[in-house]
């Protein structure tokens, strides 16, 4: 996906911020942008702190607008789809201050393994 043309490059709109025992990872998203987020290994919150956005649902598409809080289970993998231009965080308990981003990505997130069916239904929804 990185190689489509119009792609947002994921380093570009993401920043990280760090206190002690905490993590908080912050995603930019703009107007008309649909992402698909990462599969989650540990609980942690989600927030959107600014915007309007789409989310999809086991019981179908669902708009929220800031501020707007969920728990994020083990397993979730989130889609979205950004009405206005949308600021996200999650944040995750981080007991040992670990700083280094692949180690957090380790951490916090699922290796991709979706079977080719189940990605397919993710890639075909439309906010």
């Amino acid at each position: 996906m990185r190689e489509m043309p119009g792609q947002l490059n994921p380093e570009e709109i993401t920043a990280h911020h760090f206190c002690e025992g905490l993590y908080a990872r912050e995603l930019y998203l703009p107007a008309g942008t649909a992402a698909v987020g990462k599969q989650h290994a540990k609980q942690n919150f989600f927030v959107l702190l600014r915007g309007e956005m789409t989310l999809a649902t086991p019981d179908g598409p669902q708009t929220v607008r800031a501020p707007y809080m969920a728990v994020t289970q083990p397993g979730d993998k989130r889609a979205v789809y950004a009405v206005t231009d949308c600021v996200c965080m999650n944040f995750h308990a981080n007991p040992d201050d670990e700083r280094d981003l692949l180690a957090l990505e380790h951490r916090y997130i699922m290796p991709e393994a979706l079977p080719a069916p189940q990605a397919k239904e993710l890639t075909e929804w439309h906010g």
